[in-house]
């Protein structure tokens, strides 16, 4: 059990080089785990074992990072918190152990919009709402603010018309989005969940990529996309500028979630769920599947490293990189240590002692 944390960590294997290459890229790894409603944090630690610490959030899907602000969505809200680094370095009874600590903000309470990804754009945090197939900014007066939907989606309903999922961020601005279909009928993707996946262009909402199938987390990397086609467990790579695209590898799992810094690319596997029959048909579920974290070579796809989950975490939906950070944590609002901290643009402290 992790020192600062209640919560049980999650029995998992690894090999040798994950918990090295997090320490010596100097980051941790958080992810979303939707079956578990928890976000997990893991490190390497000077013996080169890993490190979990774990949160509880109400079936937790993206996460988004800028400066010192960390978003995390779930399916009826938005959480924003933020990193004191002075507050970190004198967290009572633990000195100079964290190097980030995040402490919540505020919460937008979205009702039943079904958030997916979400990231900091021209500083302001917008998202997905799959139920409604829009883009959306959130907002201190309504449920939220659409401010985008695909051409092909006539209106706003909640239908969840075409699983529009995931968002392909360059700095800072929006260039891309997936969805598992382009239908305009309350749950239309379903009929062709297999290959009906599409990549649309932000600007011009055209379609650069169909057929895919059940597209995920695409993530740009200099003029490339990097897309997780779950129903068939590859990563797929798109050249923005020459339009020609290739599978670079081929996983053992459910993929969605990724990530990449330098010649890493960080991908989220997830086992299918039980009885599920939105993806008993995808050609993935003939594999064994496993649930966990792979690393892959940016420039081969072959894998460098993995991370094995063997029990209770079956589904991770998003990843994210804590960079120049050997150790983070966060308290939400249920958890106590944060009530006793001040932050202000002058000064920050903690009270003397914890409870």
């Amino acid at each position: 059990m992790s020192k600062n944390s209640i919560i049980p960590d999650f029995f998992c294997t690894f090999s040798k080089e994950f918990p090295i290459i997090l320490r010596e890229k100097n980051i941790v790894l958080g992810l979303s785990t939707i079956d578990t409603n928890k976000l997990i944090f893991l490190r390497g630690n000077e013996e080169n074992n890993i490190v979990q610490f774990l949160r509880n959030f109400e079936h937790p899907t993206g996460l988004a990072i800028k400066d010192d602000f960390l978003a995390v969505a779930s399916r009826s809200d938005l959480q924003l918190f933020r990193t004191n680094h002075k507050l970190a370095k004198s967290f009572p009874g633990d000195k100079n152990k964290f190097d980030q600590i995040f402490l919540p903000k505020l919460t937008y309470h979205c009702g039943n919009v079904d958030l997916h990804d979400i990231a900091f754009v021209n500083e302001k945090i917008i998202g997905i709402s799959t139920a409604y197939s829009c883009l959306l900014e959130f907002s201190d007066s309504y449920s939220f603010n659409p401010i985008w939907k695909p051409d092909f989606i006539t209106d706003l309903k909640n239908e969840d018309r075409c699983h529009l999922n995931g968002l392909a961020i360059k700095n800072g601005e929006i260039v891309a989005l997936t969805a598992l279909g382009k239908t305009n009928y309350k749950e239309g993707w379903r009929k062709n969940k297999v290959n009906g996946g599409v990549l649309i262009d932000y600007k011009t909402k055209e379609i650069l990529l169909d057929q895919l199938g059940a597209p995920h987390s695409p993530t740009i990397s200099g003029n490339e996309i990097f897309i997780a086609l779950s129903a068939t467990g590859e990563i797929l790579k798109y050249n923005m500028d020459t339009k020609e695209h290739c599978i670079i590898a081929n996983l053992a799992g459910y993929v969605r979630g990724i990530k990449i810094i330098d010649d890493y690319i960080f991908v989220g596997l997830s086992k299918l769920r039980n009885k599920s029959l939105d993806v008993i048909d995808f050609p993935v579920a003939k594999k064994q599947l496993s649930c966990g974290i792979y690393i892959l070579s940016k420039k081969t796809g072959n894998t460098i490293a993995h991370l094995h989950f063997e029990k209770d975490v079956n589904e991770i939906y998003s990843i994210q990189l804590f960079k120049n950070s050997k150790n983070t944590i966060l308290f939400s609002n249920t958890n106590e240590p944060w009530k006793y901290s001040t932050d202000t643009p002058n000064f920050s402290h903690w009270k003397n002692s914890l409870p």
